[in-house]
């Protein structure tokens, strides 16, 4: 979703004297409802900022470009969301059927995410953001 078709969305809809929405503008174009709020929220000032509302256009595209990732800080990552993706199947796991009790798989896989998480934090990159 980028802010020329959100931008284009709001044009037509004022043109057809509907209501900018997020739902008439995601009837529009499609994308996530998230997204499209985001951009929304950037182009129009709110109504309830009164004077205080900034006259300068939003420079949106710099807020939602994510710079790239150092190869490094790229693959703590992928290993975050692969030990995460683990993390989920052995909570899901029914243990009752295995030789294994739950504190020695499952508890050292949770240590090991979180000390991802934090080499990830430590990297600067949020291994919860934007998949």
């Amino acid at each position: 979703m980028d802010v020329t078709t959100v931008a284009k969305a709001v044009t037509t809809l004022r043109k057809q004297g509907q209501p900018v929405s997020v739902r008439n503008v995601h009837r529009l174009t499609g994308g996530s409802f998230r997204d499209i709020s985001r951009i929304l929220r950037a182009l129009q000032p709110s109504p309830l900022a009164g004077s205080q509302a900034s006259t300068a256009p939003p420079n949106l595209l710099e807020e939602l470009a994510q710079p790239a990732l150092s190869p490094e800080a790229a693959g703590a990552r992928r290993a975050y969301w692969a030990t995460a993706e683990e993390v989920e199947r052995l909570r899901t796991q029914d243990w009752r059927r295995s030789p294994y009790s739950p504190g020695m798989v499952y508890d050292p896989a949770v240590r090991k995410l979180e000390a991802l998480r934090k080499k990830c934090l430590a990297l600067g990159v949020d291994p919860e953001r934007d998949r």
